[in-house]
């Protein structure tokens, strides 16, 4: 998704595919930064090679996360 980074969220409805989608869903809410994310079955339609790029990223993002609120506490 490197490619899309500057693009505009909106005019993104014909241009990415189905994967790309699902990221781009989980990074919009990202960026508000929640104390707690909801995710209802993040992983349904994936193939095993998307379906394992997002659940990394996501523990990466908590690992992170963790390590931040120990930092602050």
């Amino acid at each position: 998704m490197k490619n899309l980074e500057n693009t505009l969220v909106i005019s993104l409805v014909n241009d990415v595919s189905f994967h790309q989608e699902k990221r781009l869903a989980i990074a919009t809410e990202l960026v508000a930064n929640p104390s707690v994310l909801f995710l209802d079955d993040p992983l349904k339609s994936l193939d095993s090679l998307n379906a394992v790029q997002i659940t990394t990223c996501l523990q990466v993002i908590m690992f992170y996360q963790l390590i931040f609120w120990e930092y602050c506490i």
